[in-house]
C-alpha cells in the first residue's frame, strides 16, 4: 500500500490539474464518528475533509451500533457505501461493550467481529488505504442521565482501551494503520460524557490531520 505522505500528496496533484476531481475518504464507525450532539459540518470526518484540498470526506458513522451490528446489518451498510473509496477510517467498540457487557470475552469478539468487517471492506475497495481507530474516553466526571443509563461510566475506560489495543495489533499484523483516539484525546472534550463538544471533533481531527501528515 502506498505511503500515506505521498496520498496527501496525490491528493493535492489530482486537485491542481483538475478541480474536479476528487478523492475519496470514507468515514465508518458509530455516534462518535457521526458528530451525534453536533452539527454535522463540525463533526471531526467533515472537518478533516475540508484541510485537505480536493477531498471528499464521506461520514457514514451510525449511532449506537457495535460491530456486530455492522455485521447484522451488512446489506445496509453496502448499499450505502460510495462507489469508490481510497482512504478509509474505521472507528468502533464502545457500543460492543454497553450491549454484550464488560468482559474479556468482549473485547476478544470485537476484535473478531472486525477483521470480518474488513475482510469485506477490502473485496469492495481493495486499493483503499485503511486507518483503524479506538474508541474515546468516557468522561465519568460529566455523563448525563442517557449515557449513565447506557452503562457507560469509569469502568468503561480500561475495555475501550484493551479494544483499541486489539486493533493496533491488527492493524501491525495486517498492514493497517492506527490512531488511539483514547490515549490521544484529552478527558474533558464532550457534550455529555461520550460524544465529542465542537471543541473535541477539532482535537480529533488535529489528530487525524497529524498523522496523515507523519505517517
Amino acid at each position: 500500500m502506498m505511503k500515506i505522505q505521498l496520498f496527501i500528496l496525490i491528493f493535492s496533484l489530482f486537485a491542481g490539474l483538475n478541480g474536479e476531481q476528487e478523492k475519496t475518504i470514507l468515514f465508518l464507525g458509530d455516534s462518535l464518528t457521526n458528530g451525534d450532539g453536533v452539527a454535522k459540518e463540525l463533526a471531526f470526518p467533515a472537518l478533516v475533509g475540508n484541510k485537505i484540498k480536493g477531498v471528499n470526506a464521506i461520514n457514514q458513522g451510525r449511532s449506537g451500533w457495535a460491530t456486530s451490528s455492522y455485521l447484522r446489518r451488512w446489506s445496509e451498510v453496502e448499499q450505502e457505501l460510495p462507489k469508490n473509496a481510497d482512504m478509509i477510517f474505521i472507528q468502533l467498540g464502545a457500543n460492543d461493550l454497553r450491549i454484550d457487557g464488560y468482559s474479556d470475552k468482549t473485547v476478544e469478539q470485537c476484535m473478531l467481529n472486525m477483521e470480518e468487517i474488513l475482510k469485506r471492506i477490502e473485496k469492495i475497495f481493495p486499493d483503499a488505504e485503511i486507518v483503524l481507530m479506538s474508541s474515546t474516553k468516557i468522561d465519568y466526571t460529566q455523563m448525563n442521565e442517557d449515557i449513565q443509563k447506557a452503562n457507560f461510566g469509569k469502568h468503561s475506560n480500561e475495555y475501550i482501551n484493551n479494544i483499541g489495543k486489539k486493533y493496533k495489533k491488527l492493524g501491525k499484523t495486517k498492514g493497517y494503520g492506527f490512531i488511539d483516539l483514547h490515549s490521544k484525546i484529552p478527558l474533558h472534550s464532550t457534550h455529555d460524557g461520550a460524544h465529542m463538544s465542537e471543541e473535541g471533533h477539532k482535537k480529533m481531527a488535529r489528530v487525524i490531520i497529524n498523522y496523515l501528515k507523519n505517517n
